[in-house]
């Protein structure tokens, strides 16, 4: 009876690169920057270090976004809609004193953050603590619209968060398809706009 051969396999050298981030990667320099102005503005050693931990704790949150978050992200960014996610809010409550809250995404041109709920969410600690997150946000004119991550996954998400209008939507964009990713060279391209415009006929 022969033996089969087993093709012998050498591990990889090669690491492979870990896949950007989506939310990572939209995230608006400018945009972060002033909702960190209340942290920055704190002074001493105690405000560095809160500082340092915001900043820290917003990457992490970012970097290690559900599945869910990105999907809304991705729908956002193509709707042109200018959300800031994991957005760091500093407001003072009655029980806490001030108190630093992330915002899964924050919409400034609609003052509204929209969360994603998780089972979590749904127990009794969670709900008290929900309600009054959503109450120290609207102290400050904040609305929170949360979405149960089940209407993430079935895309009913996409008729409950609403758009802003046109005039604080972020400009139209071209999207260019990488040459070879359509079937179509550069050359064909070139060769059809002449003819469709008629330069060839000259």
């Amino acid at each position: 009876m022969s033996k089969k051969k087993h093709k012998k396999t050498t591990p990889s050298t090669e690491k492979k690169q870990p896949r950007e981030n989506f939310i990572v990667r939209m995230s608006n320099e400018e945009d972060d920057l002033k909702l960190l102005d209340p942290f920055i503005d704190e002074g001493g050693p105690e405000g560095a270090a809160r500082f340092d931990w915001v900043v820290r704790r917003m990457a992490g949150l970012r970097k290690s976004a559900t599945k869910q978050e990105l999907t809304v992200a991705r729908w956002l960014y193509f709707e042109r809609v200018k959300y800031t996610a994991q957005a760091p809010f500093r407001i003072f409550t009655p029980d806490m004193g001030y108190h630093c809250y992330f915002a899964d995404f924050y919409i400034p041109a609609l003052d509204l953050i929209v969360e994603l709920d998780g089972s979590q969410h749904r127990t009794p600690e969670g709900l008290v603590y929900d309600s009054n997150r959503d109450e120290a946000f609207g102290r400050i004119g904040i609305k929170t619209l949360r979405i149960p991550n089940k209407q993430v996954s079935n895309g009913e998400f996409k008729k409950i968060i609403p758009i802003p209008d046109e005039e604080f939507l972020m400009p139209k964009r071209i999207i260019y398809v990488p040459e070879g990713v359509s079937g179509i060279t550069k050359a064909d391209k070139i060769a059809r706009a002449k003819r469709i415009l008629g330069h060839n006929s000259k």
